[in-house]
């Protein structure tokens, strides 16, 4: 009985000790490999809007987008948290990202609260020196929109 058990654990075993032989063996060869930085792209001139740009990836996103000198909008449902996101993408952007972070108010759960965000739109805040693109208040060139799957249980 106790040979039958071994054989049983053997696959496994094997599979495990060729599972960390592939791993070592990929991370020897990716330490050899240069390593590789994206470009900077200047998108100065360019509007984006970020979704959940208040935690998380879209956080992430709007402070890298801000970095590269992007006009960005956080769309947040709670404004407090975005002004506090706001002021975290201005303080690693330095201030003269000031006037190209701002935060807006949205909900995607609720069709009400897009409707809104859509009115105000043309309304929204300006950077001082208006190009003649952003001057026609309906340019967005990114729009990123971090959702979440939900499925509820089943029962």
């Amino acid at each position: 009985m106790s040979s039958q058990s071994w054989l049983v654990k053997t696959p496994l075993y094997l599979a495990l000790m060729w599972d960390s032989l592939i791993t070592s063996f990929t991370l020897l060869i990716a330490n050899l490999l240069p390593k590789l930085t994206p470009p900077f792209v200047n998108l100065d001139g360019k509007v984006a809007i970020v979704t959940g740009a208040n935690s998380g990836i879209g956080f992430a996103i709007a402070e890298a987008l801000a970095k590269r000198n992007a006009t960005v909008y956080l769309a947040c449902r709670n404004t407090s948290k975005g002004q506090e996101a706001a002021t975290q993408i201005i303080d690693a952007c330095g201030e003269g990202s000031s006037k190209r972070v701002h935060v807006l108010e949205l909900d995607t759960s609720s069709m009400a609260s897009v409707r809104n965000f859509a009115e105000r739109w043309p309304q929204r805040p300006q950077n001082d020196q208006v190009s003649a693109i952003d001057a026609r208040h309906d340019v967005c060139d990114l729009l990123i929109w971090m959702y979440a799957a939900y499925r509820p249980p089943i029962p």
